[in-house]
């Protein structure tokens, strides 16, 4: 990197976490070179004053350089822990039938919308729970991508990465080259603009998902992200991070705990049982 990309890999590190190495260059040329060319940024030493100027212009090279890599029910089987495991305990513990469970779960940096809505169609499908009493919050930085999270819409290499054709017919409706998700569960999704470095928790939750961001942060802000994550998290709830993330070395009160091959992290555990 020269030294004018070297200042804007580390802007772009303080207002998001996303850690852009030497080795990067090359996503900073290909994933740039047309946000630059709308906004009219003829060098780097100019989108580097840009990027703390023009608001919209820090967005949209946030949202270039994010990895929005994602699939409907990706590691599929923390999917069923939720409804076989995670959820019954959590009634348990709060002596209500699962079927009067009051949830809010939050899924942080959701991308395209795809993990959110099978946290609902996963429940739906469970047909246990009253989706009504169950609070789904999914943020992201991006806001171009959080708008398409919003409007539901996927194409069909989208939908066919996860989804079954069971699925695919209960839960979409064919649109136009595409399929749309049912107005149902997309009603059942509060989407929000956040940053996990710089905007508080929106919310205080039973469930977080915050899988596969924080990997591509630095090391003092995957603390700073991870700390606030878990302070949003109710006394018993539960922290879902990537196959590749772990708490180990910074942080306390936790219990891990095992569905199949896949585990989460039990926070503050008042009634500890281990598998």
């Amino acid at each position: 990197m020269n030294s004018a990309q070297e200042k804007l890999a580390a802007a772009i590190a303080t207002a998001s976490g996303l850690q852009l190495g030497p080795d990067k260059t090359y996503l900073l040329d290909a994933r740039l070179a047309s946000v630059m060319r709308e906004f009219s940024v003829a060098s780097y030493d100019q989108a580097v004053l840009d990027f703390e100027a023009r608001p919209e212009f820090r967005a949209r090279v946030v949202d270039a350089i994010t990895t929005h890599e994602t699939s409907f029910f990706r590691d599929e089987a923390i999917f069923r822990a939720l409804p076989e495991q995670i959820l019954p305990e959590l009634a348990a513990h709060r002596q209500t039938p699962e079927s009067q469970l009051e949830l809010s779960i939050w899924s942080a940096a959701c991308a395209t919308g795809q993990e959110p809505y099978s946290i609902l169609m996963q429940l739906e499908e469970s047909g246990k729970y009253n989706l009504t009493e169950i609070q789904v919050t999914a943020t992201d930085c991006a806001h171009d991508t959080l708008e398409r999270a919003r409007n539901g819409r996927f194409t069909k290499f989208q939908v066919s990465r996860g989804l079954s054709p069971a699925r695919l017919a209960r839960h979409f409706d064919a649109e136009g080259d595409g399929y749309r998700i049912k107005a149902g569960l997309r009603q059942g999704v509060q989407f929000l603009e956040h940053n996990l470095i710089s905007d508080p928790p929106p919310g205080r939750f039973d469930i977080v998902f915050c899988r596969n961001v924080v990997i591509y942060f630095s090391e003092p802000s995957r603390i700073r992200a991870l700390d606030a994550v878990i302070r949003s998290i109710k006394p018993d709830g539960v922290l879902i991070i990537g196959a590749s993330e772990t708490l180990a070395g910074a942080f306390k009160g936790y219990v891990i705990r095992h569905f199949g091959k896949v585990f989460y992290y039990e926070m503050k555990s008042s009634n500890i049982t281990l598998f």
